[in-house]
């Protein structure tokens, strides 16, 4: 029996390490790189990785923590300032690619990755800047060990 009532700290850390540990997905970002909360003054571009768990598939009546069988909900943030969606294209594409096959998550067997959408968001706010922003939305079933 995994240590943790929720997967999303274990999912977060292979989606990490799986993103991180990519040199041609950090080529293409800047300093601020791959973040799991916005930064006051980011560098642009950057990838922001948003983790959920929406709803849980687990056995009828089970405790927290056991048998559990969640569905959980991966948003890939892009923002970007270059003009156009090149730029944050390219860096989804890329982060999707990393992501076509279920990472390893500790605790958990992960047996299936969806990519359902993918959302444009040209021309908005981020802390007063003029950004670009794409969301691939993903979903990933993982089961307890």
């Amino acid at each position: 029996m995994s240590v943790y009532i929720t997967p999303l700290q274990p999912v977060a850390d292979a989606l990490y390490g799986v993103l991180l540990q990519d040199a041609a997905l950090t080529a293409l970002l800047s300093s601020t790189g791959v973040v799991d909360d916005i930064p006051q003054d980011p560098s642009y571009p950057f990838l922001w990785v948003e983790v959920q768990e929406p709803q849980q598939w687990g056995g009828f009546g089970t405790k927290p923590g056991i048998g559990v069988l969640p569905e959980i909900g991966i948003r890939l943030h892009v923002y970007s300032q270059f003009q156009g969606m090149a730029e944050a294209y390219g860096i989804l594409t890329r982060a999707i690619t990393l992501l076509a096959d279920p990472p390893a998550v500790v605790g958990f067997s992960s047996w299936a990755i969806f990519h359902d959408t993918t959302i444009t968001l040209p021309d908005e706010a981020l802390n007063g800047v003029k950004v670009k922003e794409v969301v691939g939305v993903l979903r990933l079933y993982v089961e307890e060990q």
